[in-house]
């Protein structure tokens, strides 16, 4: 049973794209090319069996069809028609097979390479509304080509007012809106080869008064072929030569189908990966369809790719396997090898009002239902690239259509705002845990430091604005200036000259500049520019506050020689007094650390409390080789309170970073202090109640800061 599902489904989807397949052939070989249309029908055939044939073998959806598709198609159609303009009768039509296997060959090669080098992804890099423009300008070069295909291109310069070409034009829209009715109505895999045959008889029953010959002369059938064999089969080597002006001529639109089927292609793997329910790997596809276009295009057939219709046609039909893609594949080839003679009586509008149905379904996705799924500027974007590739070509539109979306998208970056915050010390301190003494000293130079925290691309369309938002920190009072740099994405060289002049008006000014937290491409940007002279670099934020609050520190202790250890011992006799600070260190056992030596490790009993004298420790988080420093304590500040009065286990780990020197207040020995010196203990109690109370107050204060 799963056998005989794959070969029904292999059959319906082939004979759907060989309705497709005729209709992309007669849309490309039509007007003076129209006699060779058999060449044209055998490319499309032949190109589409390679095709299949190699993704059932290789392909990474199992159930994806490929062969010729809506959006490279017209663009191949109007390369050629634009050959058929430039070029000798004798010499159009070799040069149309060259550029047809030029077309497979270039889009291959293209494809191949981007597989190697992993580029699959780089669809979700293209802006959305230019995707969108691309795919509304396919489905107008279908829906025109359509209509060119139903009357012929020549039709409207003179031919329009005529009856005949208003009874194509009918056809080909009647066949369009019952199409769509009917799928509308009805989910088949049966309904696109009924309706051509349903319309195909009511055609020939219309035409029953006219002789073949004269049907085909007024466009209503194909021209009779002999045999449908590829054209680079029987037309190569051309004995009329090539002519190379008029195939160098369309470099722009093929350039434009090497990028519009790319990401045709890219969205279509995407898309049916979601509707298939399997995975699919774009970079992989690439690479097997870049090899299978190279090689349809060495071996003239049409170029081609996945087609998402045909694919979810194939799961509808029940196909279980890829081996539905190679009875596909039969399918074209015995199309091929038979149906030259029956191919004739196939309706020209027939073919062009399927055209007309697909073009019009891809515009009305992208220009009708776009209103309510876009931005009113990316719809803009979308009008704008089908607006003007109907009037200025496709290759106009596309460019346009990038340019307009990097503008809108520099007009959007410029609104963000660029610094994330301007903040003094006082609001952005440094985590570091200092005695009550220094914090005091600190706080009152808080305002000497300000902390410029930047953000997001910094790019010559944000450049004026940021130096003119940061102008008036020259003057404002403080005696240094602190760059942020770790939340900038991006800097060009705009940025990094008008930075490098605010810079050196701040020192000229007298201001020290401190940049931290610089990835190297920024600060390799900002160097070129001259922009690091003379100002300090930081590896973080942290350790640029740390430094300032140090130097600090140690220029206004320059009046008052005072020994390491003082801080802690003046922090007691300020908050105790004389004699019960000297009670106090009755209670108190001395501690010594090594560099390196841990205080106490996380999750450790809560037993006892530590007032450090001299050096400094680092509260840390996390296991060993893993761990990351929360805060740093300097010496006069009390470690350990919290977990004394929760009675938990510590929270973290205290490491000395320096050899150090501390006092130990245990657990037992407070009890003991609250029998023996109840005084004592309240104000000691007291005291550590202020201090948490002063952190909390300074914390506090900095998350009213920073959520600003």
């Amino acid at each position: 049973m799963p056998i005989y599902k794959d070969l029904l489904a292999g059959l319906v989807v082939g004979l759907v794209g060989v309705a497709f397949y005729l209709s992309s052939a007669a849309l490309i070989f039509q007007g003076p090319l129209a006699a060779h249309l058999s060449a044209g029908i055998g490319s499309a055939l032949w190109g589409g069996a390679l095709l299949a044939l190699l993704y059932a073998w290789r392909g990474s959806l199992r159930l994806g069809s490929v062969g010729a598709v809506p959006a490279s198609v017209p663009l191949m159609a109007a390369m050629s028609a634009d050959i058929a303009a430039r070029s000798s009768p004798a010499q159009t039509l070799p040069t149309v097979v060259l550029m047809l296997a030029l077309t497979g060959v270039t889009i291959g090669a293209c494809w191949w390479w981007m597989g190697r080098r992993g580029a699959g992804q780089l669809v979700r890099f293209i802006p959305y509304p230019v995707i969108g423009g691309f795919l509304a300008t396919t489905g107008w070069l279908m829906f025109k080509g359509g209509l060119d295909l139903s009357i012929g291109p020549g039709a409207w310069a003179g031919g329009w007012n005529q009856p005949m070409t208003w009874a194509l034009l009918g056809e080909a829209f009647f066949m369009a809106a019952s199409l769509w009715v009917v799928q509308t109505r009805w989910r088949g895999s049966w309904n696109l080869p009924v309706m051509i045959l349903v319309h195909s008889v009511l055609v020939h029953l219309g035409l029953q008064a006219l002789s073949l010959d004269t049907a085909q002369l007024a466009r209503w059938l194909l021209p009779m072929q002999s045999q449908t064999w590829p054209g680079l089969w029987t037309l190569w080597p051309a004995e009329a030569g090539i002519d190379w002006s008029a195939l160098l001529a369309q470099a722009p639109t093929l350039a434009t189908a090497v990028l519009i089927s790319t990401v045709s292609l890219l969205l279509t793997a995407s898309s049916l990966e979601l509707a298939l329910g399997q995975p699919a790997d774009p970079n992989h596809d690439l690479r097997l369809l870049g090899l299978g276009n190279v090689l349809t295009g060495v071996l003239g057939g049409l170029q081609g790719g996945l087609s998402a219709s045909r694919s979810l046609l194939n799961r509808d039909a029940g196909a279980l396997s890829a081996r539905s893609g190679a009875v596909k594949a039969l399918v074209c080839l015995a199309v091929m090898l038979l149906a030259g003679p029956w191919a004739a009586w196939i309706p020209v509008p027939v073919l062009g009002g399927l055209f007309v149905l697909m073009g019009l379904e891809i515009l009305k996705t992208w220009v009708l239902d776009g209103r309510h799924k876009l931005s009113r500027s990316d719809h803009a974007v979308v009008l704008l690239i089908v607006g003007l590739a109907a009037t200025l070509g496709t290759l106009t539109a596309v460019v346009a259509g990038v340019l307009l979306c990097c503008l809108d998208f520099a007009r959007v970056m410029a609104r963000q705002p660029l610094v994330r915050r301007d903040l003094d010390r006082n609001a952005w301190p440094s985590p570091v845990e200092r005695s009550p003494d220094d914090q005091a000293r600190l706080q009152a130079l808080g305002a000497q430091l300000r902390v410029i925290e930047l953000q997001g691309a910094l790019f010559f369309g944000a450049s004026s604005a940021l130096a003119e938002r940061l102008a008036p920190l020259v003057h404002s009072g403080a005696r240094t200036l602190v760059f942020d740099f770790a939340r900038v994405g991006t800097l060009d060289s705009s940025a990094a000259q008008g930075l490098g002049r605010l810079f050196a008006k701040a020192q000229d000014q007298g201001l020290a500049v401190v940049l931290s937290g610089l990835p190297p491409p920024i600060q390799a940007a900002l160097a070129v520019q001259g922009a690091t002279r003379g100002v300090r670099m930081t590896p973080d934020l942290a350790q640029a506050l740390r430094d300032w609050e140090d130097a600090q520190l140690q220029s206004t202790a320059a009046d008052a020689v005072l020994a390491p250890n003082d801080a802690a011992e003046r922090w007691l006799r300020q908050t105790l007094g004389e004699r019960h600070a000297q009670a106090l260190q009755a209670h108190m056992s001395p501690v010594a650390l090594a560099a390196g030596e841990p205080l106490f490790a996380q999750g450790d009993a809560s037993d006892a409390l530590y007032l450090l004298r001299q050096g400094r420790l680092a509260i840390v988080l996390g296991p060993p080789g893993a761990a990351r420093t929360l805060r740093l304590i300097e010496a006069g500040s009390v470690v350990g309170e919290m977990g004394v009065y929760r009675q938990s286990p510590r929270s973290a780990t205290v490491v000395a970073q320096t050899p150090a020197q501390l006092w130990r207040l245990s657990l037992s020995s407070m009890q003991a202090m609250t029998q023996q010196d109840p005084a004592l203990s309240v104000q000691l109690n007291q005291a550590l109640l202020r201090l948490l109370a002063d952190r909390l107050e300074h914390a506090n204060a900095q998350v009213r800061a920073l959520s600003t």
